[in-house]
């Protein structure tokens, strides 16, 4: 299911005659590239959490640009600050404080996903963010997605 405006229907339209309708998946490609991913960060994050780094990276790759660097870098941040203290205050069995951390994290963070990350790989991801940040100030090539793609490969 797709909504969109009046401008980009037309935009489809125009571009339906070039849309190779016998091979299965092309209407969907050539929809994802014509309308913008309208993607919820929650879902991403999810992913994130989830370590479905498939899914992840196709779904950021369609929202990355959407958002500045610095953006990328306090979500980031937040969300590995959030999840490190809801990990901690679980494993005290203290589910109100972890309620309280997790806070804009994924909704199955408490239920599932927070098994599959430790407290040790959020750590390093958050001084991974750190250090990005002081790059990032002073003006190097270094990007939130390179911190992420060496999260991903964290415990693999």
């Amino acid at each position: 299911p797709y909504a969109f405006s009046l401008q980009i229907a037309y935009m489809v339209i125009t571009h339906l005659a070039y849309v190779p309708l016998k091979i299965d998946g092309a209407v969907d490609d050539v929809l994802l590239r014509l309308i913008p991913y309208q993607g919820s960060l929650t879902t991403l994050a999810d992913l994130f959490f989830k370590k479905n780094w498939q899914q992840f990276f196709m779904r950021w790759e369609k929202i990355y640009d959407s958002y500045s660097e610095m953006f990328w870098l306090s979500f980031w941040s937040d969300q590995a600050w959030r999840a490190y203290f809801a990990i901690e205050a679980l494993s005290r069995n203290n589910t109100a404080g972890a309620r309280r951390f997790a806070y804009r994290l994924p909704s199955s963070f408490l239920t599932r996903s927070w098994k599959l990350s430790t407290k040790k790989e959020l750590y390093a991801l958050y001084q991974s963010l750190y250090f990005f940040d002081i790059r990032a100030k002073n003006n190097t090539s270094f990007t939130v997605q390179d911190v992420l793609m060496s999260a991903s490969r964290i415990g693999t």
